[in-house]
């Protein structure tokens, strides 16, 4: 029986409040289940996690499994539709919230640049905590006056920023093996050609699911993980020795050593030559953009 608790606001209530439009608990079973992100009605975000079974989001002409302890965040109205998956099992269970608010778009924005639309997070980690317990206070009409709904919807949302800037990074003996495994193949061949799909392929993972849940541990895309074992590898070599910048990036993966300096430039904020030529202090204090 699903249970969904919607809330109201008046007009004049304006912008300044954080909004939980619906919170809900839904396990489905019919493969008519489907929601467009054109098509239904009103605005705002909705982050829906997953509990058992599974579910497929469509965003535009992408398509990702959304598994167990993986969430997604859409945007209403957007071009997506997310319905159940009978592939992955008969029945498809999961928590969901629906809510907006000043920095709501800043935080949709990021969440995709950094993860696209779905995202791994373990059951003990703040985002599903907090979200568990809004439910229970809903179900029981504990969740206090407008105010105090506008505070739990930002505390929830720091935790997602939180999460995106890298801070629930998991200790390395808590990694599953193939997220250990995923990152060992960049700290050793990040010099070599590699693609998503084969860091997926060699770990025995869909690249959908590896891209997904690989940022919970080590707080970065696999992409943005070997992008940044390939600039911090660039920078021992400028430091280390005078090699031409050109071999530097062909040595780091980089066949392209005008793309090697916007990248290189772009992470660290400074060209290769100039970060050559800085001073210990300032060295210091960009590599610390790499941890």
């Amino acid at each position: 029986m699903p249970k969904t608790y919607g809330f109201h606001y008046l007009s004049e209530d304006g912008d300044h409040l954080y909004r939980l439009i619906t919170a809900g608990h839904q396990t489905v079973a019919r493969e008519s289940y489907c929601w467009n992100g054109l098509t239904r009605g009103g605005r705002g975000f909705i982050f829906q996690y997953t509990l058992q079974g599974a579910g497929r989001l469509r965003f535009g002409t992408e398509y990702y499994d959304v598994g167990m302890e993986q969430a997604f965040l859409v945007k209403v109205p957007s071009d997506h539709e997310y319905a159940i998956s009978p592939e992955h099992g008969a029945e498809w269970e999961f928590l969901w919230v629906r809510f907006d608010g000043l920095g709501a778009e800043e935080l949709w924005q990021e969440w995709m640049a950094k993860l696209g639309p779905v995202a791994g997070f373990s059951p003990e980690s703040p985002s599903i905590v907090l979200l568990r317990q809004l439910y229970r206070d809903a179900s029981a009409k504990q969740t206090g006056d407008r105010f105090d709904i506008s505070l739990r919807i930002y505390e929830w949302m720091l935790t997602l920023l939180r999460m995106l800037a890298g801070k629930e990074v998991a200790a390395a003996d808590k990694i599953p093996a193939p997220y250990r495994q995923a990152a060992a193949i960049m700290d050793q061949h990040f010099a070599e050609e590699l693609t998503l799909t084969q860091i997926a392929g060699e770990v025995k993972l869909s690249p959908n699911h590896l891209c997904g849940i690989f940022p919970r541990y080590y707080g970065a895309t696999p992409m943005e993980y070997l992008r940044n074992r390939r600039i911090e590898n660039a920078a021992r070599m400028l430091r280390e020795n005078s090699l031409p910048i050109a071999q530097i990036a062909a040595r780091c993966g980089y066949s392209n050593t005008s793309y090697f300096g916007k990248v290189f430039r772009k992470v660290l904020g400074l060209a290769p030559t100039s970060f050559r030529e800085a001073g210990p202090e300032e060295i210091q204090d960009v590599l610390q953009l790499l941890e």
